[in-house]
């Protein structure tokens, strides 16, 4: 039952990543500005990619509270 959860909520996670980095979200951050010449979309993708790798390790890491 516990593995099934956590089945369900990587595919929730994956979902969620997938609808970040779609055309409307990207239309979003792809401006001409700039952070430090860094790309506004740039820093967008890797901190969208970074949060989706973090979560997904907590999902996988988390134990059974049994």
């Amino acid at each position: 039952m516990q593995q099934e959860r956590k089945g369900q909520k990587l595919i929730f996670a994956s979902i969620i990543f997938v609808i970040a980095i779609s055309y409307p979200f990207l239309t979003i951050a792809n401006t001409k500005k700039n952070w430090m010449h860094i790309p506004i979309l740039y820093l967008y993708l890797f901190g969208v990619w970074l949060v989706f790798i973090i979560w997904v390790a907590i999902i996988a890491d988390r134990k059974s509270r049994k």
